[in-house]
Protein backbone atom coordinates (compact mmCIF):
# COMPACT_ATOMS: atom_id res chain seq x y z
CA UNK A 1 0.00 0.00 0.00
CA UNK A 2 1.36 3.58 -0.51
CA UNK A 3 2.58 5.86 2.32
CA UNK A 4 -0.89 7.67 2.62
CA UNK A 5 -2.87 4.53 2.83
CA UNK A 6 -0.20 3.09 5.41
CA UNK A 7 -0.23 5.91 8.00
CA UNK A 8 -3.74 6.43 8.23
CA UNK A 9 -4.26 2.34 9.09
CA UNK A 10 -1.29 2.63 11.50
CA UNK A 11 -2.97 5.68 13.34
CA UNK A 12 -6.00 3.66 13.53
CA UNK A 13 -4.16 1.08 15.31
CA UNK A 14 -2.65 3.01 17.67
CA UNK A 15 -6.13 4.81 18.13
CA UNK A 16 -7.58 1.72 19.09
CA UNK A 17 -4.78 0.38 21.05
CA UNK A 18 -4.77 3.60 23.23
CA UNK A 19 -8.45 2.85 23.83
CA UNK A 20 -8.22 -0.84 24.83
CA UNK A 21 -5.19 0.46 27.38
CA UNK A 22 -7.02 3.44 29.00
CA UNK A 23 -8.42 0.99 31.82
CA UNK A 24 -5.58 -1.52 31.68
CA UNK A 25 -4.12 -1.86 35.12
CA UNK A 26 -0.26 -2.81 34.40
CA UNK A 27 -0.16 0.81 32.45
CA UNK A 28 0.10 1.95 36.30
CA UNK A 29 3.69 2.25 36.95
CA UNK A 30 5.62 3.90 40.02
CA UNK A 31 8.69 4.56 37.96
CA UNK A 32 7.69 6.07 35.32
CA UNK A 33 5.50 8.57 37.87
CA UNK A 34 7.94 9.45 40.00
CA UNK A 35 11.06 9.95 37.00
CA UNK A 36 11.25 10.26 33.38
CA UNK A 37 11.15 7.21 31.74
CA UNK A 38 14.76 7.45 30.53
CA UNK A 39 16.86 9.22 33.16
CA UNK A 40 19.60 7.71 33.37
CA UNK A 41 21.63 8.30 36.63
CA UNK A 42 18.54 9.46 39.24
CA UNK A 43 16.26 6.17 37.61
CA UNK A 44 18.15 3.21 36.37
CA UNK A 45 21.51 3.31 37.53
CA UNK A 46 20.07 3.99 41.03
CA UNK A 47 17.69 1.14 40.75
CA UNK A 48 20.05 -1.11 39.07
CA UNK A 49 22.71 -0.16 42.25
CA UNK A 50 20.01 -1.40 44.65
CA UNK A 51 19.70 -4.44 43.42
CA UNK A 52 22.87 -5.07 42.62
CA UNK A 53 23.87 -3.90 46.14
CA UNK A 54 24.24 -7.44 48.23
CA UNK A 55 23.36 -4.78 51.33
CA UNK A 56 20.48 -3.63 49.33
CA UNK A 57 17.19 -2.57 50.98
CA UNK A 58 15.52 -5.87 48.92
CA UNK A 59 17.08 -8.30 51.51
CA UNK A 60 17.21 -10.65 48.63
CA UNK A 61 21.37 -10.77 49.89
CA UNK A 62 23.91 -11.45 47.20
CA UNK A 63 21.33 -13.27 45.02
CA UNK A 64 20.49 -10.11 42.55
CA UNK A 65 24.37 -9.59 41.99
CA UNK A 66 25.27 -13.51 41.54
CA UNK A 67 22.74 -13.40 38.60
CA UNK A 68 23.64 -10.43 37.01
CA UNK A 69 26.99 -12.24 36.72
CA UNK A 70 25.99 -15.55 35.42
CA UNK A 71 23.86 -13.48 32.84
CA UNK A 72 27.10 -11.39 31.92
CA UNK A 73 28.88 -14.53 31.53
CA UNK A 74 26.19 -16.58 29.34
CA UNK A 75 24.75 -13.96 27.51
CA UNK A 76 27.22 -11.51 27.07
CA UNK A 77 30.38 -13.87 26.70
CA UNK A 78 32.44 -12.02 29.80
CA UNK A 79 35.00 -14.11 30.76
CA UNK A 80 34.25 -14.02 34.73
CA UNK A 81 35.96 -16.14 37.24
CA UNK A 82 33.18 -17.78 39.73
CA UNK A 83 32.55 -16.06 42.88
CA UNK A 84 31.23 -18.33 45.27
CA UNK A 85 27.81 -16.77 46.62
CA UNK A 86 29.07 -16.28 50.62
CA UNK A 87 32.19 -14.60 48.80
CA UNK A 88 29.95 -12.35 46.65
CA UNK A 89 28.36 -11.49 50.30
CA UNK A 90 31.62 -9.11 50.62
CA UNK A 91 31.01 -7.34 47.65
CA UNK A 92 30.63 -3.76 47.08
CA UNK A 93 28.95 -1.55 44.97
CA UNK A 94 29.14 2.22 44.31
CA UNK A 95 27.11 4.56 42.40
CA UNK A 96 28.22 7.44 40.88
CA UNK A 97 31.95 7.53 42.69
CA UNK A 98 34.42 8.99 40.58
CA UNK A 99 31.57 9.76 38.24
CA UNK A 100 31.29 6.23 37.43
CA UNK A 101 27.86 5.18 37.22
CA UNK A 102 28.41 1.50 38.74
CA UNK A 103 31.37 0.70 40.32
CA UNK A 104 31.55 -2.92 41.84
CA UNK A 105 34.45 -4.42 43.82
CA UNK A 106 33.99 -8.25 43.50
CA UNK A 107 35.91 -10.65 45.47
CA UNK A 108 39.65 -11.70 45.09
CA UNK A 109 40.20 -7.83 43.58
CA UNK A 110 38.10 -8.15 40.43
CA UNK A 111 36.54 -4.51 39.53
CA UNK A 112 33.73 -4.34 37.47
CA UNK A 113 33.12 -0.84 35.89
CA UNK A 114 29.50 -0.43 34.45
CA UNK A 115 28.87 2.90 31.92
CA UNK A 116 24.81 3.26 31.74
CA UNK A 117 23.80 5.06 28.48
CA UNK A 118 20.27 5.75 27.30
CA UNK A 119 19.91 8.50 25.32
CA UNK A 120 23.26 10.31 26.68
CA UNK A 121 26.10 11.11 24.45
CA UNK A 122 29.92 9.08 24.53
CA UNK A 123 32.03 11.91 26.33
CA UNK A 124 36.10 12.35 25.39
CA UNK A 125 37.49 9.72 26.44
CA UNK A 126 35.37 8.95 28.89
CA UNK A 127 35.63 5.07 29.37
CA UNK A 128 39.97 5.58 28.87
CA UNK A 129 39.69 7.94 31.74
CA UNK A 130 37.35 5.85 34.04
CA UNK A 131 40.05 3.05 33.91
CA UNK A 132 42.75 4.89 34.70
CA UNK A 133 40.99 6.56 37.46
CA UNK A 134 40.59 2.56 38.78
CA UNK A 135 44.17 1.50 38.31
CA UNK A 136 45.71 4.92 39.82
CA UNK A 137 43.27 6.20 42.49
CA UNK A 138 41.48 3.10 43.53
CA UNK A 139 44.69 1.40 43.23
CA UNK A 140 42.61 -1.58 41.48
CA UNK A 141 44.62 -4.60 39.60
CA UNK A 142 44.45 -3.59 35.89
CA UNK A 143 44.41 -7.10 34.62
CA UNK A 144 40.93 -7.49 36.58
CA UNK A 145 38.82 -4.89 35.29
CA UNK A 146 35.93 -5.70 33.25
CA UNK A 147 33.93 -2.92 31.25
CA UNK A 148 30.98 -3.08 30.96
CA UNK A 149 28.90 -0.83 28.30
CA UNK A 150 25.04 -0.60 29.05
CA UNK A 151 22.82 0.90 26.48
CA UNK A 152 19.15 0.04 24.80
CA UNK A 153 20.51 -1.93 22.21
CA UNK A 154 23.96 -2.82 22.91
CA UNK A 155 25.32 -0.84 20.46
CA UNK A 156 29.60 -0.10 20.79
CA UNK A 157 31.28 2.72 22.52
CA UNK A 158 32.32 5.06 20.54
CA UNK A 159 36.08 6.15 19.48
CA UNK A 160 35.62 9.08 21.11
CA UNK A 161 34.69 7.60 24.40
CA UNK A 162 37.42 4.77 24.23
CA UNK A 163 40.13 7.38 23.40
CA UNK A 164 43.24 5.49 23.70
CA UNK A 165 41.85 2.39 25.63
CA UNK A 166 43.00 -0.85 24.63
CA UNK A 167 41.00 -2.96 27.67
CA UNK A 168 38.17 -4.85 26.09
CA UNK A 169 34.99 -3.57 26.56
CA UNK A 170 32.00 -5.78 26.93
CA UNK A 171 28.75 -4.76 25.39
CA UNK A 172 25.41 -5.40 26.82
CA UNK A 173 21.79 -3.88 26.59
CA UNK A 174 18.59 -3.10 28.44
CA UNK A 175 16.41 -5.31 25.49
CA UNK A 176 18.68 -8.54 26.00
CA UNK A 177 20.35 -8.89 29.21
CA UNK A 178 18.87 -6.70 31.48
CA UNK A 179 15.40 -7.83 30.62
CA UNK A 180 16.87 -11.48 31.02
CA UNK A 181 18.52 -10.68 34.73
CA UNK A 182 15.31 -8.83 35.31
CA UNK A 183 13.09 -11.67 34.78
CA UNK A 184 15.38 -14.15 36.73
CA UNK A 185 15.35 -11.44 39.39
CA UNK A 186 11.24 -11.74 39.75
CA UNK A 187 11.22 -15.65 39.42
CA UNK A 188 13.40 -15.41 42.08
CA UNK A 189 11.06 -12.60 44.44
CA UNK A 190 7.77 -14.88 44.08
CA UNK A 191 7.57 -14.84 47.40
CA UNK A 192 7.71 -11.49 48.37
CA UNK A 193 4.68 -9.86 46.61
CA UNK A 194 5.64 -6.25 47.11
CA UNK A 195 9.20 -7.04 46.08
CA UNK A 196 7.92 -9.12 42.99
CA UNK A 197 5.64 -6.40 41.67
CA UNK A 198 8.70 -3.30 41.93
CA UNK A 199 11.22 -5.40 39.84
CA UNK A 200 8.39 -6.37 37.32
CA UNK A 201 7.40 -2.75 36.76
CA UNK A 202 11.29 -1.39 36.34
CA UNK A 203 11.14 -4.45 34.20
CA UNK A 204 7.83 -3.73 32.14
CA UNK A 205 9.58 -0.03 31.69
CA UNK A 206 12.41 -1.41 30.71
CA UNK A 207 10.93 -3.24 27.60
CA UNK A 208 9.11 0.05 26.50
CA UNK A 209 12.40 1.26 26.33
CA UNK A 210 13.91 -1.04 24.39
CA UNK A 211 11.62 -1.52 22.33
CA UNK A 212 10.43 -4.69 23.36
CA UNK A 213 6.93 -4.08 24.54
CA UNK A 214 4.31 -5.15 22.83
CA UNK A 215 6.67 -7.03 19.97
CA UNK A 216 6.83 -10.51 21.24
CA UNK A 217 2.93 -10.63 22.52
CA UNK A 218 0.50 -9.91 19.43
CA UNK A 219 0.43 -5.71 20.92
CA UNK A 220 0.66 -2.64 19.25
CA UNK A 221 4.29 -3.02 17.91
CA UNK A 222 3.59 -6.23 16.33
CA UNK A 223 0.17 -5.35 15.30
CA UNK A 224 1.65 -2.44 13.37
CA UNK A 225 4.91 -4.50 12.34
CA UNK A 226 2.47 -6.86 10.54
CA UNK A 227 0.97 -4.28 8.47
CA UNK A 228 3.75 -3.25 7.13
CA UNK A 229 4.87 -6.61 6.01
CA UNK A 230 1.28 -7.25 4.54
CA UNK A 231 3.43 -6.70 0.91
CA UNK A 232 6.16 -5.14 -0.51
CA UNK A 233 5.13 -2.23 -1.55
CA UNK A 234 3.81 -1.82 2.17
CA UNK A 235 7.24 -2.44 3.29
CA UNK A 236 8.71 -0.27 0.78
CA UNK A 237 6.32 2.43 1.91
CA UNK A 238 7.57 2.19 5.33
CA UNK A 239 11.11 2.93 4.52
CA UNK A 240 10.37 5.36 2.66
CA UNK A 241 8.75 7.22 5.45
CA UNK A 242 11.26 5.99 7.61
CA UNK A 243 14.14 7.69 5.81
CA UNK A 244 12.02 11.31 6.23
CA UNK A 245 11.62 10.94 9.90
CA UNK A 246 14.92 12.45 11.00
CA UNK A 247 14.41 15.19 8.42
CA UNK A 248 11.02 15.91 9.58
CA UNK A 249 11.86 15.97 14.05
CA UNK A 250 15.35 18.08 12.26
CA UNK A 251 12.95 20.73 10.48
CA UNK A 252 11.30 21.21 14.34
CA UNK A 253 14.48 21.64 16.12
CA UNK A 254 15.44 24.49 13.39
CA UNK A 255 12.17 26.17 13.79
CA UNK A 256 12.46 26.30 17.31
CA UNK A 257 16.17 27.63 17.61
CA UNK A 258 15.31 30.11 14.66
CA UNK A 259 12.26 31.04 17.55
CA UNK A 260 14.40 30.94 20.32
CA UNK A 261 16.75 33.62 18.32
CA UNK A 262 14.16 35.82 17.43
CA UNK A 263 13.12 35.98 20.88
CA UNK A 264 16.39 36.67 22.53
CA UNK A 265 17.43 39.25 19.98
CA UNK A 266 14.21 41.26 21.03
CA UNK A 267 15.20 40.37 24.68
CA UNK A 268 18.48 42.48 23.48
CA UNK A 269 20.96 39.33 23.54
CA UNK A 270 23.24 38.51 20.91
CA UNK A 271 24.06 35.54 19.61
CA UNK A 272 28.23 35.46 19.53
CA UNK A 273 28.49 33.64 16.51
CA UNK A 274 27.43 34.50 12.84
CA UNK A 275 26.88 30.89 12.06
CA UNK A 276 23.27 29.90 10.58
CA UNK A 277 22.42 26.96 12.68
CA UNK A 278 21.73 24.50 9.14
CA UNK A 279 19.00 21.98 8.60
CA UNK A 280 22.01 20.09 7.32
CA UNK A 281 24.04 20.18 10.92
CA UNK A 282 21.14 18.90 12.49
CA UNK A 283 20.58 16.24 10.29
CA UNK A 284 23.89 15.00 11.73
CA UNK A 285 22.72 15.63 15.15
CA UNK A 286 20.76 12.26 14.48
CA UNK A 287 22.92 10.74 12.20
CA UNK A 288 26.37 11.81 13.88
CA UNK A 289 25.04 12.09 17.40
CA UNK A 290 26.83 16.24 16.95
CA UNK A 291 25.74 18.27 20.14
CA UNK A 292 23.14 21.80 19.04
CA UNK A 293 24.21 24.82 20.40
CA UNK A 294 23.21 28.66 20.59
CA UNK A 295 25.36 30.96 22.32
CA UNK A 296 24.47 34.64 23.83
CA UNK A 297 26.93 36.80 24.86
CA UNK A 298 26.24 38.34 28.47
CA UNK A 299 29.52 40.04 28.78
CA UNK A 300 32.94 40.02 27.24
CA UNK A 301 35.97 40.58 29.07
CA UNK A 302 39.61 42.19 28.12
CA UNK A 303 41.66 38.82 26.14
CA UNK A 304 40.12 35.99 24.58
CA UNK A 305 37.22 35.37 26.53
CA UNK A 306 33.36 36.15 26.93
CA UNK A 307 30.98 35.15 29.44
CA UNK A 308 27.77 33.72 27.26
CA UNK A 309 24.33 32.08 28.30
CA UNK A 310 23.47 29.39 25.79
CA UNK A 311 20.90 26.83 24.53
CA UNK A 312 21.75 23.55 23.77
CA UNK A 313 20.65 19.84 22.87
CA UNK A 314 22.39 16.81 22.99
CA UNK A 315 19.62 14.20 24.34
CA UNK A 316 17.06 16.88 26.01
CA UNK A 317 17.00 20.63 25.72
CA UNK A 318 18.49 22.64 28.77
CA UNK A 319 20.48 25.87 29.12
CA UNK A 320 23.78 26.81 31.06
CA UNK A 321 26.17 29.60 31.43
CA UNK A 322 29.80 28.99 30.67
CA UNK A 323 33.18 31.13 29.57
CA UNK A 324 34.03 30.71 25.68
CA UNK A 325 36.28 31.83 23.76
CA UNK A 326 35.96 34.84 21.40
CA UNK A 327 35.00 34.12 17.72
CA UNK A 328 35.42 30.56 17.99
CA UNK A 329 32.84 30.52 20.69
CA UNK A 330 35.04 27.20 22.18
CA UNK A 331 34.18 26.48 25.53
CA UNK A 332 36.79 26.97 28.12
CA UNK A 333 37.03 24.93 31.14
CA UNK A 334 36.02 26.19 34.46
CA UNK A 335 39.59 25.13 35.99
CA UNK A 336 41.64 27.27 33.25
CA UNK A 337 39.50 29.87 34.35
CA UNK A 338 39.90 29.95 37.45
CA UNK A 339 43.22 29.60 37.61
CA UNK A 340 44.15 32.34 34.99
CA UNK A 341 41.61 34.70 36.31
CA UNK A 342 39.93 33.57 39.43
CA UNK A 343 38.54 37.22 40.67
CA UNK A 344 36.18 37.12 37.39
CA UNK A 345 35.43 33.68 37.92
CA UNK A 346 34.49 33.97 41.33
CA UNK A 347 32.19 36.95 40.67
CA UNK A 348 30.25 35.03 37.63
CA UNK A 349 29.90 32.29 39.79
CA UNK A 350 28.56 34.39 42.54
CA UNK A 351 26.67 36.19 40.05
CA UNK A 352 24.57 32.80 38.79
CA UNK A 353 24.32 31.72 42.59
CA UNK A 354 22.15 35.04 43.42
CA UNK A 355 20.52 35.00 40.27
CA UNK A 356 18.83 31.35 40.98
CA UNK A 357 18.81 31.95 44.89
CA UNK A 358 20.62 29.07 45.99
CA UNK A 359 24.10 28.25 47.75
CA UNK A 360 25.34 25.15 46.38
CA UNK A 361 25.04 24.43 42.21
CA UNK A 362 24.47 21.00 41.48
CA UNK A 363 24.33 21.20 37.67
CA UNK A 364 27.46 21.78 36.37
CA UNK A 365 30.28 20.36 34.56
CA UNK A 366 33.84 20.83 33.49
CA UNK A 367 32.93 23.81 30.83
CA UNK A 368 29.12 25.40 32.62
CA UNK A 369 29.20 27.11 35.64
CA UNK A 370 25.66 25.85 35.86
CA UNK A 371 23.13 24.48 33.66
CA UNK A 372 19.54 22.57 33.66
CA UNK A 373 16.72 21.59 31.54
CA UNK A 374 14.67 23.52 30.31
CA UNK A 375 10.92 21.91 30.95
CA UNK A 376 7.32 22.43 29.28
CA UNK A 377 4.24 24.52 30.75
CA UNK A 378 3.59 20.96 32.83
CA UNK A 379 7.17 20.76 33.94
CA UNK A 380 8.28 18.02 31.75
CA UNK A 381 11.58 18.14 30.05
CA UNK A 382 11.94 18.12 26.15
CA UNK A 383 13.76 15.15 24.99
CA UNK A 384 15.00 15.86 21.08
CA UNK A 385 16.15 12.09 21.05
CA UNK A 386 13.67 9.79 21.47
CA UNK A 387 11.29 12.62 20.60
CA UNK A 388 9.48 13.17 23.37
CA UNK A 389 5.66 13.66 23.39
CA UNK A 390 5.48 17.14 23.84
CA UNK A 391 8.52 17.05 21.17
CA UNK A 392 6.28 16.56 19.29
CA UNK A 393 3.33 18.80 20.44
CA UNK A 394 6.05 21.92 19.45
CA UNK A 395 5.01 21.35 16.04
CA UNK A 396 2.40 24.05 15.20
CA UNK A 397 3.25 25.74 18.84
CA UNK A 398 6.86 26.38 18.18
CA UNK A 399 6.70 30.48 18.31
CA UNK A 400 4.29 30.50 21.38
CA UNK A 401 6.83 27.88 23.47
CA UNK A 402 9.81 30.06 22.15
CA UNK A 403 8.93 33.29 23.82
CA UNK A 404 7.47 31.51 27.38
CA UNK A 405 10.72 29.78 27.55
CA UNK A 406 12.44 33.16 26.44
CA UNK A 407 10.10 34.89 29.23
CA UNK A 408 11.09 32.26 32.13
CA UNK A 409 14.87 32.31 31.29
CA UNK A 410 15.91 36.09 30.21
CA UNK A 411 14.99 37.57 33.71
CA UNK A 412 17.36 34.94 35.04
CA UNK A 413 20.22 36.33 32.67
CA UNK A 414 19.27 39.80 33.01
CA UNK A 415 20.01 39.16 37.51
CA UNK A 416 23.43 37.58 36.43
CA UNK A 417 24.58 40.78 34.21
CA UNK A 418 22.96 43.25 37.16
CA UNK A 419 26.06 41.08 39.29
CA UNK A 420 28.89 41.50 37.07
Amino acid sequence: MKEKELIDKTEKIIEEYNSNTADDKTSFNIFTILREEDEEVMLHSRFIYELLNPRGSHLMKQKYLSLFLNVLENKAGTPLPHFLDEHLLTATVYRERFNIDLLIYLPNGYTMIIENKIYAYDQQSQLDRYFNTVVNQCRRDENKIFIVYLTLDGHEPTEQSKGKLKHDIYQISYASEIDHWLEMCCDESTKYPNLYETVMQYKRLVCQLSGKIDCEDGGMMSEIANLILMDKESLESAININGALNVAKSRVILQLFKALESEMRKAGYKKISSDEIELEAIDNYYNAKEIIWQRYLVKSYSGNYEFCFAFEIDDRLYYYFAFTTKGECEIIEKADIGKLHPQIYKKCLNAIRKAHNIENIKRAASGSLIWDYIYDSSGKDYNFKRFSENCIELYGNIYSEAKRICEELTPIIRRVESEL
